[in-house]
């Protein structure tokens, strides 16, 4: 099955839903050339600490790479 690519605003999005944050902390980083990505927390968050913040965006992330592709 392909993946359906998806544009680094919908990523961002979906990964701030998934993680629990507000998207607009989250940037999502193209990797390569074949749509690959990860996100990184920018700015703070009040709950967590920053790296507990930044393994729970990774772990959307992963979660979102099984099915989706950064649009190029």
């Amino acid at each position: 099955m392909p993946l359906e690519a998806k544009t680094a605003f919908q990523l961002q999005q979906m990964i701030g839903e998934l993680a629990g944050f507000d998207p607009d902390n989250i940037d999502v980083v193209k990797l390569g050339n074949e749509g690959s990505f990860r996100a990184v927390l920018i700015g703070t968050v009040g709950a967590v600490s920053k790296s507990r913040a930044q393994a729970d965006i990774e772990t959307a992330c992963r979660q979102l790479r099984l099915k989706f592709r950064l649009k190029a």
